[in-house]
């Protein structure tokens, strides 16, 4: 399973931790468009990302604003609704057709409970993400729409061609006019293309 090799790269585990989560670990696929969770219920599980592309995303008015997007071996979850178990202020939608593998929040506690060393995963997972997290903020330093385009270019490019460009102008604040506009000037297109 790809999430145990994912979390023995991050610390290795023990032959019991690794038959314990095989045991536990559930799979969860999802439709193109269909979604993971919606604002106003709690998110339940933590998520890893075996296949596919997500969006979260809040509303501004009536307005979808693309928080982040997810791919494969990231770890997906509404972060205050999962740690505190209330209502959502987030929705998570699939981009893609997703192959998902989790385990609920009271799994999860249970494994930290039977398995100490696991919390050295929860713990270098929520650095990691804690850091990737600030890295995604940094971006509303750029007050310039084509230096925030540039930036998410630079450090997260993978994301270019496979989220549609509603969403990544939707993330960086800009219209979809705008975002091709600095797309063409930056590559040189003609206007009109």
């Amino acid at each position: 399973m790809e999430i145990l090799n994912f979390l023995n790269g991050v610390y290795p585990m023990s032959p019991e931790l690794i038959n314990y989560l095989s045991n536990i670990l559930k799979t969860k696929t999802l439709k193109k468009d269909e979604y993971l969770l919606r604002a106003g219920d709690i998110c339940k599980n933590v998520y890893f990302v075996k296949k596919g592309l997500l969006r979260s995303l809040y509303l501004k008015g009536d307005k979808e604003i693309s928080k982040w997007f997810m791919k494969e071996n990231d770890v997906v979850y509404a972060v205050k609704s999962f740690l505190e178990q209330v209502p959502s202020l987030e929705s998570i939608q699939a981009l893609d057709d997703c192959t998902l593998q989790y385990i609920t929040y009271s799994q999860l506690q249970d494994v930290c409970r039977r398995f100490p060393e696991f919390l050295n995963h929860r713990s270098i997972l929520t650095e990691h993400y804690y850091k990737l997290s600030e890295e995604r903020h940094a971006i509303v330093l750029y007050p310039k729409a084509i230096e925030r385009y540039q930036y998410l270019l630079q450090n997260y490019p993978e994301l270019i061609g496979r989220v549609p460009a509603k969403y990544i102008a939707s993330y960086l604040g800009v219209s979809k006019a705008t975002l091709n506009r600095h797309k063409n000037m930056l590559y040189g297109h003609p206007k009109n293309k």
